[in-house]
């Protein structure tokens, strides 16, 4: 997410739990119950990943991708963190 405060543009970092979220409704599941059944979980266990509270192993991720339109890059925020590192070498 951008916020502009003042000329300066600020950058917000979503968690990994937000992402999972956003795609989780952006795929058409309203509801934490729905999408872990969808793809073969405690409904339990699935909102702890969307709390933050853990993060899933990479059989769940892919399961994940394959019932939502994010890639496991927006997920895991690979491309941020290639970003952050390349500016942190400047």
């Amino acid at each position: 997410m951008l916020h502009r405060a003042g000329q300066l543009k600020v950058f917000e970092m979503m968690t990994f739990g937000q992402r999972l979220r956003d795609a989780r409704k952006s795929a058409g599941y309203r509801t934490a119950q729905a999408f872990a059944t969808e793809i073969g979980l405690d409904q339990n266990r699935y909102t702890r990943y969307e709390r933050g509270e853990v993060e899933p192993n990479l059989f769940v991720l892919r399961k994940i991708v394959e019932h939502t339109n994010a890639s496991a890059d927006w997920l895991l925020d690979t491309q941020f963190a290639k970003v952050n590192r390349s500016l942190q070498d400047e």
